[in-house]
This record gives structure tokens, C-alpha cells and sequence, in this order.
């Protein structure tokens, strides 16, 4: 019995590396997501549609906050820096929690990188794989539910 609970373990670890999973690293990637952003593309949600958000994030927490708004959409918390290995190259990810319900996991990776929608979801009309020309992307999702990808441009 204790020989299975090895096999699995290893099998995991396997099947993980062959996934590209996000690793957890020291490093802190707030400030790379830190800035003004207008939506450039979204596959399934309207809400952050026609809004430049601007995103404050600083060691583990933030907010996001529609533009001309003084207040603060979503407040994020517990956020922490990934890195993930996939076929077109290293991206840094930040992945926190909002106080919406949402997880919010800010990808910054090479100018052009496409978030892939799963297969089914195309069936939809409104749900497409999503191009980022900048590199930043968010995707926001429930654990189990339907996810929401959204490409960024950083605006200056």
C-alpha cells in the first residue's frame, strides 16, 4: 500500500512537468503587474469591458479600480508570484485571491501570447482564445467554474 502512494506521487510530478505547471518562487511579481491597463480582448465577460483598470499591487495584496473611480473594485489579497515553463517560454504569473470570490492570475509573458480557451467553451459565440499584443493577461475565475480571460494593454 505505502508502495502506491509512492507511484502516485511520482506519477503527479510527472504529469506535471509535462503540463507546465506554475512553480512558486520568492521572487515578488507585483510590481510587474502594478499600472493602468485598458481591455484589448476578452473571451466571455463583459464587466471589465470599456474600462482601463488600474492595478495596485504591492508584497501580496491591491486592488483593481475602474477608471474614473476613486474607489476600489475588487481588493486582492493573498496574491503569489509563479513562474510557469510552457513551450513559447518562461511567464511570470501572480495569482491572488479578490474579494469578489474571484481568483485573479495576472500572466505576463513574450508580446503576442495567446491564453488558449478550452475546447468546449468555443462552442459559445463569445468565447475565443485570447491574443495579447502587450504580453499581460488576466484570467478571472471561481474555482470550478467558468474561467474569463481578459488581454491587457499597459497604458502609460
Amino acid at each position: 500500500m505505502r508502495y502506491r502512494g509512492v507511484a502516485v506521487s511520482i506519477l503527479a510530478a510527472s504529469l506535471c512537468l509535462l503540463a507546465g505547471c506554475a512553480t512558486v518562487v520568492s521572487d515578488d511579481y507585483s510590481a510587474e503587474f502594478s499600472g493602468n491597463f485598458a481591455v484589448a480582448d476578452e473571451s466571455g465577460d463583459q464587466p471589465l469591458n470599456h474600462k482601463v483598470p488600474k492595478i495596485d499591487l504591492q508584497r501580496g495584496a491591491g486592488s483593481v479600480t475602474p477608471v474614473d473611480s476613486d474607489r476600489a473594485e475588487v481588493f486582492l489579497t493573498r496574491c503569489v508570484s509563479m513562474i510557469a515553463n510552457v513551450r513559447s517560454g518562461d511567464q511570470h504569473e501572480l495569482r491572488c485571491v479578490g474579494s469578489d470570490r474571484f481568483i485573479y492570475l495576472f500572466v505576463h509573458g513574450k508580446p503576442g501570447l495567446v491564453m488558449s480557451e478550452a475546447t468546449m467553451m468555443k462552442l459559445f459565440k463569445d468565447r475565443h482564445d485570447v491574443r495579447s499584443d502587450s504580453g499581460y493577461v488576466l484570467r478571472r475565475y471561481i474555482p470550478n467554474q467558468m474561467m474569463f480571460t481578459y488581454a491587457l494593454d499597459r497604458k502609460e
